[in-house]
């Protein structure tokens, strides 16, 4: 064997029994309180390192916490979007109003929530992407109120313009029929009626 690990071995035994010689010198009390103590103390660096362990658990909890509450929050966002899309889209092709108060309800639903997520995220990075987000929502729906003005002119050149338009030619195909069926002109008769169609 290795002569230093003899050497420390050795010193070891001496120091260990020098220590024990002491002790079994001591009064049977002195002993029963040092053992005592001797429990007692490590019962406290047990509660101590229990403590520290359950703080740091609870931490790490409280973490967890907050990010699942944030992912949730952030899947009703993704989730209202999607609707709000939807909503947009029955819009765009049906021109129904209700669509266009169920879409800005659904906007400021997202508006609350993400303002709310934005002051909950612990990490400022996140905090920014959801500004983002909130952004782009916003631009989408910018252009939707873009989309409402078009579709409000649309509906207001049909009546305007275009339905008048139409009423007149209307009656000069049917002034023209009536002429043609005066005249005995059937064959003008039957294209002033495919006019009418």
């Amino acid at each position: 064997a290795c002569p230093e690990f003899a050497y420390l071995s050795a010193k070891f035994r001496r120091e260990a029994s020098a220590v024990l010689s002491t002790f079994n010198n001591l009064k049977i009390g002195i002993r029963v309180y040092a053992g005592f103590g001797a429990v007692l103390a490590l019962l406290l660096g047990v509660a101590a390192v229990g403590h520290f362990g359950l703080s740091s658990i609870q931490s790490a909890f409280g973490t967890y916490d907050a990010t699942s509450r944030n992912v949730a929050a952030v899947a009703l966002v993704d989730s209202t979007f999607a609707q709000l899309r939807r909503t947009v889209q029955v819009y765009t092709s049906s021109g129904l109003d209700a669509a266009v108060e169920e879409a800005r309800l659904r906007q400021k639903a997202i508006e609350g929530k993400g303002e709310d997520l934005i002051q909950s995220f612990i990490d400022p990075e996140h905090a920014e992407e959801m500004r983002k987000i909130l952004g782009g929502i916003d631009r989408f729906m910018k252009n939707f109120d873009d989309i409402i003005a078009s579709r409000t002119e649309y509906a207001k050149q049909m009546k305007e313009v275009l339905r008048p338009a139409g009423d007149r030619i209307h009656v000069a195909l049917v002034d023209l029929i009536k002429g043609a069926i005066d005249e005995n002109d059937p064959t003008l008769a039957a294209d002033a009626g495919v006019g009418l169609g």
